[in-house]
């Protein structure tokens, strides 16, 4: 097995255990569950380089990034989700901004399931240090930059939320 593939198998086994913890100290907060779902985004996502790094096929390992993108586009939309509950502005905003916060990453979804290409990788080269598969970046496509877009936005709103309730809030 090779080193980065023993890292990210190490990566999903502890995500995945953290993930089950949280979830079960309150199983009926929505707080648990959304940090659950955020632990099981980044599992996903190292359970699925854990193959695409040792993967024999150029095809096998665009399934595994495939999977992976799972994770690295939704832990964004769980993560925002997580600190509207945690700031108490869930009461504030209607049931419509929870489907705008997942509507971008289910479309970067679906286009990175449909075609060749996701929207951060372009191709695939087995990578010169021998440590297994890598990718050729998609710069140059509109879609590597919607999720650069929507990276940077959902950082720059969580952020704000944040920050806000930190300067209202009571607690220590």
């Amino acid at each position: 097995m090779r080193i980065l593939s023993l890292l990210s198998f190490f990566s999903f086994y502890s995500f995945t255990i953290i993930g089950i913890y949280i979830f079960n100290l309150n199983r009926k907060q929505k707080l648990n569950w959304t940090a659950a779902a955020v632990n099981f985004c980044f599992a996903i996502w190292a359970f699925s380089y854990t193959f695409f790094f040792g993967a024999e096929t150029m095809e096998i390992a665009q399934f595994w990034h495939k999977v992976s993108s799972i994770g690295w586009i939704m832990f964004c939309p769980f993560a925002a989700h997580f600190f509207l509950i945690l700031s108490e502005k869930v009461e504030k905003y209607d049931k419509c901004y929870f489907y705008l916060i997942y509507i971008l990453p289910l479309i970067l979804l679906i286009k990175t399931f449909i075609s060749k290409e996701s929207p951060i990788a372009s191709s695939f080269v087995q990578s010169k240090s021998g440590l297994g598969w890598t990718y050729i970046l998609n710069c140059y496509s509109i879609w590597f930059w919607l999720y650069v877009f929507h990276i940077i936005i959902y950082f720059t709103f969580v952020l704000f939320i944040t920050f806000k309730w930190a300067k209202e809030t009571k607690r220590l």
